[in-house]
């Protein structure tokens, strides 16, 4: 484990370490935080709210049922997954257009969460929590039936299948690896990019589950190869060193501070600002980290939404 690794063992979070950015949102599920100081946050009513570094914000979309994530392509299209519809959507102002709801002639089932290649423009990795038609069965019951797809201009393949509940996701390009929460199982998992553009098999990463009772949300992973992850059951933020040594940054049972914290963005002048997203709050905390993310494909190219 290297120095930066080491010293976010002993990181520690207390309630007075968070500040907040944004007013009034709407089941923030998705946050992404942007190159030029703003961020983005999905939005129950809409897609998408963008909160500017001057406190500034304005609210973006319609057709949508229920965006639930979103990643930005380099043209500044927001992919959303659409929840509720099951199904995922393309959108650059205004209306959103309908990309997939199927896939081999069936529904695609509850679309859970975007992400954006590291190869190439228009590469994306979905992931569909369950094919059971009410997403919260598959909650008060695990299964396994989650899949995550990959997408490219015109064409929808399935890439994995039999996850529980799959979440949200991440890329270590410099590793190879796509990182997945596995929500019903309290756990992430991981599994090798190949170079036929498929998927190997996948694999525990740190503890399984993460502790008793665990449900991991989001995560992110920050330069010093760490995995940032949410967890609802005690309003948590952990994280994984590269060894799969896991350590609570912070919980908050009673959710004075954080309630249902659903996803993580880093963001910030130095990628040290850490952005945290959820189903219940109206604001998005924020707290500084030890070490820089991981420069996400949108981060680098400088994207700016296309709305």
């Amino acid at each position: 484990m290297d120095g930066q690794a080491t010293a976010l063992c002993d990181f520690r979070l207390e309630a007075r370490d968070f500040r907040h950015v944004g007013s009034g949102l709407r089941r923030p599920e998705c946050v992404v935080a942007l190159s030029d100081g703003s961020v983005l946050a999905s939005d129950r009513a809409g897609i998408v709210t963008r909160i500017f570094p001057d406190g500034s914000q304005t609210d973006h979309g319609s057709g949508a049922q229920l965006a639930n994530t979103f990643a930005l392509d380099d043209d500044g299209t927001a992919i959303v997954a659409d929840l509720k519809r099951g199904a995922i959507l393309s959108f650059d102002g205004g209306k959103a257009s309908l990309l997939h709801d199927s896939y081999e002639g069936e529904p695609l089932g509850a679309v859970n969460f975007c992400l954006a290649g590291e190869a190439a423009a228009g590469e994306w990795y979905v992931s569909v929590a369950t094919r059971h038609a009410d997403f919260r069965a598959a909650i008060e019951r695990p299964r396994a039936d989650g899949r995550i797809f990959r997408l490219t201009p015109g064409r929808i393949e399935r890439v994995a299948d039999g996850l529980f509940f799959p979440n949200a996701m991440q890329i270590d390009p410099t590793g190879g690896w796509l990182y997945v929460a596995e929500t019903t199982a309290g756990a992430i998992s991981r599994a090798p990019l190949l170079a036929d553009d498929t998927l190997g098999r996948f694999e525990r990463f740190g503890p399984d589950p993460l502790y008793p009772g665990a449900y991991t949300d989001g995560l992110a992973l920050d330069s010093a190869g760490n995995v940032w992850v949410t967890e609802l059951s005690r309003n948590a933020i952990l994280a994984i060193a590269p060894d799969g040594a896991c350590h609570t940054v912070f919980e908050d049972p009673e959710g004075t501070v954080l309630r249902a914290p659903t996803d993580l963005a880093f963001g910030g002048a130095d990628l040290r600002s850490v952005f945290v997203s959820s189903l219940k709050m109206s604001t998005l905390p924020v707290f500084t980290a030890p070490v820089p993310g991981l420069a996400l494909r949108h981060w680098r190219n400088a994207t700016r939404p296309a709305f």
